[in-house]
């Protein structure tokens, strides 16, 4: 089954009052259960990852079973991310959602991790003893441990709801772009929710101000002239611009002086 839908509640970001950690039943994982580098081949690295999802899928019987990815494109203007879930009486669902117009990678990779967790929730959780989740966004993988964000404090919330329920939920970092079946099918769905459109509008405010510092400068700042204001506003807003005031003397060191 193949889902497409739009992710709508991304609010703007600001410091939460209370930070706090995911319960100690959640099990964040930033390393492969055998050493790697990223200077071995991909067949080695490839190897150790699949290694890892065997043995964690081994250990863990009876859990559903998630991997997930996000990605924008260069300009920040089409983000997406993908899921693929498998429930523990074998059904599959593919998931592709449209993140917002304005979304970062690291942005859609933790929108992904958090509709996972949100699907395994509402409609697994009472099937299974947990979930077992595949990223291979090692960054949005320590955000969440960090908690410093309202997004990633909503996925340690649902982190906490599920194992307050009596469940596993583990989340585990593999490596990307080293042909492994599940997690190159996340990213062919992300890439997809991006081709979708676009309706959402909000975003996060890191994202935004990245976003803004990939136009080009000219483009930036509005001309004076665009503005069609009498002299005296647009002088003003010369003066701010370049932060040359009105009685401002510059010293050769370069330092500033006001006439009081």
């Amino acid at each position: 089954m193949e889902i497409n839908l739009q992710h709508e509640d991304l609010t703007y970001i600001q410091e939460p009052s209370f930070p706090f950690s995911p319960s100690t039943k959640a099990i964040i994982n930033l390393n492969l259960l055998q050493l790697c580098t990223k200077k071995e081949p991909a067949a080695v690295i490839k190897e150790k990852g699949l290694h890892t999802i065997q043995e964690l899928s081994n250990l863990t019987q009876n859990m559903a079973i998630a991997f997930t990815d996000g990605s924008t494109d260069s300009s920040l203007d089409r983000g997406g991310a993908g899921i693929l879930l498998t429930y523990v009486n074998g059904k599959s669902e593919s998931h592709k959602i449209s993140v917002s117009k304005i979304a970062s990678n690291y942005t859609c990779e933790l929108v992904a991790i958090k509709e996972a967790l949100n699907f395994y929730h509402y409609k697994d959780i009472k099937n299974s003893n947990g979930l077992l989740l595949f990223s291979d966004s090692r960054s949005a993988l320590q955000a969440i441990l960090r908690g410093n964000s309202q997004l990633t404090q909503d996925i340690i919330l649902l982190l906490s709801k599920i194992t307050m329920a009596q469940r596993t939920c583990i989340l585990q970092w593999i490596p990307a772009h080293v042909d492994i079946n599940g997690n190159e099918r996340a990213d062919i769905l992300d890439k997809e929710a991006r081709d979708n459109s676009q309706l959402s509008t909000s975003l996060t405010l890191t994202d935004a101000i990245a976003s803004r510092r990939l136009l080009p400068a000219s483009s930036q700042k509005q001309s004076i002239l665009a503005l069609n204001c009498d002299r005296a506003i647009s002088t003003t807003i010369a003066r701010l611009r370049t932060k040359h005031f009105k009685g401002m003397k510059i010293s050769p060191d370069g330092r500033r002086s006001y006439r009081s």
